[in-house]
């Protein structure tokens, strides 16, 4: 803050340095100028002394020169009139000299030359001179002068007194109050600069605190070490006990980073530019913490002098591992999740690439998981994807990689099987095996110990240098995957081109079935019912698919396709609208009995859709079609799934006067007395 008033104001200053020089001269001018005037005022004094004394004495003399003469003329020794003549001359003489002294004074011993009118009688006229000076008037006279004088003096005194004073107010009104009123806004500055700084120092204090960041200064030449309060804090000793030092420092350093931190301060040392380092040190309490530490460009009196910070990032680096752990693992089993899974998967390729040896990749998934979930709570499904991660790990080597991909979905990447096919397919196929059967052991989960069984159909796919990518390999073990789970479950696949086949035409026709969906390549057939008698009194839609230049597509191909998925949906809409449209245009046509109807085939999948009632409630709203016209075949696997569910939407339907008609009774899990409980 001084600095910044003195920065500011340059002219300020300037004015108040010439003012100050101004008044510092004037004073000594006037202190040498009064100093002159009263040496002048004492020489003056002491030279109107002497001429008083010197008048006094000629006073005496006349006196004397009285005395001698009348001892002169009254005497009548001879002895005694020539010692008093003697006299008389001599003194004669002496006043002589005195009358030229006090007429024309005397520089040598100070005595001014003083004439005025009365003097001039007693210097010119001897005779009325004599008889004045004998009356003591010259005495009188000279005392007269030295007073007029004296008074001179003291005016000349008092108005150097006053001049001096006026001199000095003046310096105070222009000079001394503006500088001590700069001196105090300067004091005030600097007090405020002081205050400021100390709260910034607190402020700085507290943000170290906040940020667990300490600085310290090290002096190579000396060895002394000196450190903040804060690095005190984050190293665990105690300021009072803890004797700061090279060693003591470098003691508190984890022993496998001690060697890493000298080299590198010693690099900053001479190599004379800044560096940063982490490295973990021991508190005295055993807890081990993360340091990260800046040092630093200087020098001291051309000696060099280490300097910096040191931060502790414990919880920094624990929260970078979290995030780690978030971004590349699973977070309920702990495992590889599908983004590390992928960069593990690429370097096994180049590696296998490199090494000439064969890998596998192993893709599993539980047996009925989702009815698990479904009947014994998320809790126990999240159990048993922890237990199933641990056996994973258990059942593969270090080298292995197990990871979940989502819900019960599992990968387990082998490497290092061996250089030839048939031994790295018995490796692969082993090891899956074991997998199998570890995961079909029993499971004790939960705090209730709920007690439950899975499997696992588990597919494999081996690879070998850069012939497949990660996503190629992975599908291939998912083909293989399924292949298991369509011949029972509970089974090892190895991936094969013919299954893949299968798989691609599957894949092209569900591509197909979109585009024709889209471009409404579908037809609905209507398939008469007829009596004993002739007459028709119902009708079943029929969906048959007519790709434009191609064969027609057989329902039993594409419907499972559309199923497995999940176009059976918008499919299921569609000939849900069609066959309405059908039946308004059928109701308004002569020869069809009034009870005629409509049945049209729903798929478990619409059925178990949360909003199929809705959707049926809005196509017949807007189709405006008699809801007593309409039949809905249902499979037994609609009812199965939901029985409760199902009931309820039974229920429904049945009271919007929808006829239900029961299709495959019996093939499946069906029995009378389920039949018996259904509206």
């Amino acid at each position: 803050m001084f600095m910044g008033v003195t920065m500011n104001h340059p002219k300020a200053v300037k004015n108040l340095r010439l003012r100050y020089i101004i008044g510092l001269s004037a004073i000594a001018l006037l202190v040498t100028a009064s100093f002159i005037t009263m040496q002048n005022v004492v020489s003056k004094q002491r030279g109107f002394s002497s001429l008083v004394n010197l008048a006094g004495h000629q006073a005496g003399l006349s006196n004397r020169i009285a005395y001698f003469s009348s001892l002169m003329v009254t005497t009548d020794d001879e002895t005694e009139f020539n010692m008093a003549r003697a006299q008389v001359g001599k003194t004669i003489n002496k006043m002589r000299s005195a009358h030229k002294i006090l007429r024309n004074g005397d520089l040598e011993k100070g005595i001014p030359a003083v004439t005025t009118d009365n003097l001039q009688i007693i210097f010119e006229d001897p005779s009325v001179g004599l008889d004045k000076a004998l009356t003591r008037f010259l005495v009188d006279e000279y005392q007269i002068i030295g007073r007029a004088a004296i008074m001179k003096i003291e005016r000349l005194e008092t108005i150097i007194w006053a001049t001096t004073i006026i001199m000095l107010l003046l310096e105070a009104g222009f000079i001394f109050y503006p500088l001590e009123r700069h001196i105090r806004e300067t004091i005030d500055s600097l007090q405020t600069s002081v205050a400021s700084l100390n709260n910034i120092r607190k402020r700085l204090i507290s943000a170290q605190k906040l940020a667990r960041v300490g600085d310290w200064e090290f002096r190579p030449a000396d060895g002394k070490v000196t450190w903040s309060d804060q690095i005190y804090d984050i190293c665990g000793v105690d300021k009072k006990q803890f004797s700061v030092s090279d060693d003591s420092s470098l003691q508190l350093v984890h022993p496998d980073d001690r060697n890493a931190l000298k080299t590198a301060l010693q690099l900053v040392l001479t190599e004379i530019k800044p560096a940063t380092m982490e490295y973990r040190i021991i508190r005295p309490d055993g807890q081990e913490c993360m340091i990260f530490q800046q040092a630093t460009v200087r020098e001291d009196d051309g000696r060099k002098v280490l300097s910096g910070t040191v931060q502790d990032i414990t919880d920094r680096k624990k929260s970078e591992n979290r995030i780690r752990q978030l971004a590349l693992y699973d977070v309920l089993t702990g495992l590889v999740n599908r983004r590390l899974l992928g960069d593990r998967l690429r370097q096994a390729i180049a590696g296998s690439r490199r090494n000439q040896k064969y890998g596998a990749v192993l893709m599993l998934d539980l047996d009925h998981f989702k009815s698990l979930n479904d009947t014994a709570g998320h809790d126990i499904g999240d159990a048993l994807l922890i237990a199933v991660a641990q056996r994973l790990n258990a059942c593969i080597r270090q080298t292995d990689t197990a990871a979940r991909l989502g819900g019960d979905e599992f990968v387990v990447l082998l490497e290092w099987l061996d250089g030839q096919h048939d031994i790295s397919t018995k490796k692969a196929v082993d090891i899956a095996e074991k997998i199998r059967v570890s995961l079909s052991r029993p499971y004790v989960l939960g705090k209730e110990k709920h007690m439950c069984h899975s499997s696992a159909s588990i597919g494999v796919a081996l690879f070998k240098g850069h012939s497949q990518s990660a996503s190629e390999l992975l599908k291939r073990a998912d083909v293989a995957m399924y292949e298991a789970k369509d011949l029972g479950r509970n089974r090892v696949c190895l991936f094969n081109k013919k299954r893949q086949a299968i798989v691609n035409h599957a894949t092209a026709m569900a591509y197909d079935l979109k585009k024709a969906l889209a471009d409404e390549a579908f037809s609905l057939y209507l398939q008469p019912q007829v009596l004993r008698s002739g007459s028709i009194c119902s009708a079943e839609a029929l969906l048959r698919w007519l790709p434009e230049g191609k064969a027609p597509v057989s329902p039993g191909v594409f419907i499972p396709i559309a199923e497995e998925t999940g176009l059976i949906l918008p499919l299921g809409e569609w000939v849900l609208e069609t066959a309405c449209r059908h039946l308004k245009k059928l109701s308004q046509c002569q020869g069809l009995p009034p009870d005629f109807s409509l049945a049209v085939n729903i798929s478990a999948r619409q059925f178990a859709d949360d909003h199929f009632l809705e959707k049926v409630n809005t196509i017949i709203t807007e189709s405006r079609v008699d809801p007593r016209q309409l039949k809905f075949e249902l499979t037994e696997t609609c009812l199965l799934h939901d029985l409760d569910k199902g009931r309820a939407t039974l229920k429904v339907l049945q009271e919007k006067g929808i006829h239900i008609e029961l299709d495959d009774f019996g093939t499946g899990y069906s029995s009378l007395n389920m039949l018996k409980n259904l509206p």
